[in-house]
């Protein structure tokens, strides 16, 4: 229950300096020193991922601390593994939604948190309590990397009580070996927590890993949407004006009436091409006024 909310919060830390730098345009200024999309995605996962881990030794160690019966290293180190694998799918949920949520970072951050625990804790104590384990819901809602977590942490703890459970029941048995167990008690034949079947954690890792192969495709499409959309040329190439002014010299207006009097297939065989780039900056900005340039390939 309290990895249920700390880890969302944790990991929701991660959008706010996303938010940050789009707000106060350190991101343009980034492009315009020649970062790529790709790097600077690539670049800000290894970091954030390095840091998580650093999050997740820490909450292994409260795990340690913490007094809770029948929870040995073993199953510790398990569930910081889980929390290493969902570190992945977690930033990639974190990085698609900082690119819709960058009002405020505060807002972005409590999204986030929201939008985190409603497809995590919540979710699982309604699949655990009210739709008691629905197949339906569990496997729909699997896609999201907060519910496989709890899913899989839920598992460990469910296996390590099976194996108090079982030590007790063969300690009352006088014909029972606890090193043979099995065979007294078919029941607790236990084997490895590496499996499909409950209780095991392959599938919440399988749905993790799933889902963040989903996301930074997703990630991918958007940033390359978005580039094609900011690059592309009109469709309607006679829409774009030019306009001359006293001041401009014999250079300036030839420029300009050669970008006027192009005509959708020469437009499109240029890198990028900008006519009057007024039309595109806010009125309060007093850097640039006007601006007409094209660049050949």
């Amino acid at each position: 229950m309290v990895l249920g909310v700390a880890i969302p919060i944790s990991i929701s830390c991660f959008i706010v300096p996303l938010v940050e730098e789009r707000k106060y345009h350190l991101l343009m200024l980034q492009k315009m020193a020649g970062i790529s999309m790709a790097r600077y995605w690539c670049v800000n996962f290894l970091w954030d991922y390095a840091t998580f881990f650093s999050h997740t030794i820490v909450y292994t160690i409260i795990l340690a601390l913490a007094p809770i019966e029948g929870y040995s290293f073993s199953d510790k180190m398990y569930a910081m593994l889980l929390m290493n694998i969902y570190g992945i799918p977690g930033l990639g949920l974190i990085y698609v939604l900082s690119l819709f949520f960058y009002w405020t970072m505060w807002s972005a951050f409590l999204i986030t948190v929201i939008i985190q625990i409603i497809t995590g804790i919540f979710s699982y104590l309604i699949y655990w309590d009210v739709l008691e384990n629905n197949e339906i819901f569990f496997y729909i809602w699997s896609i999201f990397p907060t519910f496989s977590l709890m899913e899989g942490i839920s598992n460990v703890y469910t296996q390590t009580k099976e194996e108090l459970y079982c030590d007790q029941a063969c300690m009352e048995d006088d014909d029972c070996d606890k090193y043979d167990m099995c065979a007294a008690l078919p029941q607790c034949c236990l084997t490895s927590i590496f499996k499909f079947d409950d209780p095991g954690i392959l599938l919440s890792i399988c749905f993790m890993l799933t889902s963040a192969v989903f996301l930074f495709i997703a990630l991918c499409l958007i940033e390359s949407r978005r580039a094609r959309k900011r690059f592309s040329s009109k469709k309607d190439v006679k829409s774009l004006h030019s306009a001359t002014h006293p001041y401009d010299d014999d250079d300036v207006m030839k420029l300009k009436q050669f970008i006027a009097q192009q005509d959708l297939q020469s437009s499109l065989k240029k890198r990028f091409m900008v006519d009057q780039l007024e039309y595109e900056i806010q009125k309060t900005t007093n850097s640039l006024n006007t601006i007409s340039f094209l660049a050949e390939e």
